[in-house]
């Protein structure tokens, strides 16, 4: 009996770190595809007849506010 509960016991650990780890594959994804979109904001200021995004230049507004990052 007490062997399985130490089992049941480590099961539960397991289970709780596969969904950490789903937790955290899902927020790296919010990161990522909020890198690209703000890549993908300075390439068409670049491309508008900038010479070079600079800190401080306003990016496309419209493609920021599609992002949503998840709390650190």
């Amino acid at each position: 009996m007490d062997q399985l509960n130490r089992l049941n016991g480590e099961l539960e650990r397991l289970e709780s770190e596969v969904q950490r780890f789903r937790s955290n594959c899902a927020a790296l994804h919010s990161y990522q595809a909020a890198y690209l979109v703000v890549c993908q904001a300075f390439m068409n200021m670049a491309g508008a007849g900038a010479a070079q995004p600079q800190v401080g230049d306003s990016l496309d507004r419209h493609m920021l506010e599609s992002v949503s990052l998840p709390p650190l």
